[in-house]
């Protein structure tokens, strides 16, 4: 792939620090590439934001802010943020580099996950949005893609991506494989996984949005397949915000506990829901593996 493809190219030095080695992956909102600190002789996942992003002084301006909060957060289930910054057009983040797979490539691989790992990825995924909520910081758009498995000798690690990052881009991100695809200056996150606030555009979207994802992602880590599907947006979200809702024990092999979870996290109204991660990943334990906390 070339410069005109992405905005950079192999063996290009960015911002006098970064040497670009290759192609890592590409979204909504840019490439991301394995690239070596010149210096430090370490290596970094660099992402190089799309132009239209880069290019909207206003919109460049948010998402800079948007990636200093990030960066604060300091939890072991975040994926880090070690600098950021624009190299004349092109705008970047340098990120800690991880060697894994996403949690979608694992459902893509595996289609269903153990109640005991889901337990483990959503809890890590807790402590990630928790730390980040403390921070003032709703993330937007969680979803497999944005959640990284890490191998750590005989125990996995989920690490969340991307914190600010689709608050701050002002457009919909797009989705992974096949469904509904998001449009500039439309609603905010991935069209599947987003809450009923998300879903209606309202201004007020908060924390508990997150939460309302995060059951999203255990449900399809349990029963592998999304609860909300569609090939229309206009469906999807309607499937979202006003239809029946499924019922998980009637799709797979799921306990009623779950389903009563469930029904719990996915309340239509925010202040119905769980109100916490925390509150929301110790539920789950009890619904699931019968131990509390």
């Amino acid at each position: 792939m070339g410069k005109a493809d992405f905005g950079v190219k192999e063996g290009q030095i960015v911002a006098d620090k970064y040497r670009v080695l290759s192609l890592l992956g590409r979204g909504g909102m840019g490439s991301v590439w394995r690239c070596e600190h010149l210096s430090l002789g370490s290596e970094v996942a660099l992402k190089i934001i799309k132009p239209a992003i880069s290019e909207n002084n206003n919109a460049l301006a948010r998402f800079l802010r948007e990636a200093r909060a990030a960066a604060r957060l300091r939890s072991p289930h975040v994926v880090q943020i070690l600098d950021h910054g624009q190299d004349g057009e092109l705008a970047y983040i340098a990120m800690e580099m991880l060697e894994g797979e996403s949690l979608y490539g694992r459902l893509k691989r595996e289609k269903k996950l153990s109640p005991p790992l889901t337990v483990r990825i959503a809890t890590h995924i807790g402590r990630a949005i928790a730390r980040a909520h403390q921070a003032g910081i709703t993330h937007r758009d969680l979803k497999p893609d944005n959640v990284f498995l890490v191998q750590n000798d005989d125990e996995i690690i989920a690490k969340v991506l991307d914190f600010g990052i689709a608050k701050s881009s002002g457009m919909l991100l797009e989705t992974s494989g096949q469904g509904p695809h998001t449009q500039t200056g439309a609603l905010l996150g991935t069209p599947y996984y987003m809450s009923p606030e998300q879903a209606t555009a309202q201004k007020d979207v908060d924390h508990r949005s997150d939460l309302w994802s995060l059951a999203v992602i255990v449900y399809e880590c349990l029963l592998g397949e999304r609860p909300y599907r569609s090939d229309s947006l206009g469906d999807l979200v309607l499937q979202i915000c006003m239809r029946e809702q499924p019922i998980p024990s009637q799709r797979g092999p799921v306990p009623a506990t779950f389903d009563s979870w469930w029904a719990h996290a996915q309340q239509r109204h925010p202040e119905n829901r769980f109100q916490s991660a925390k509150q929301l990943t110790r539920a789950l334990r009890t619904a699931l593996l019968d131990e509390d906390g």
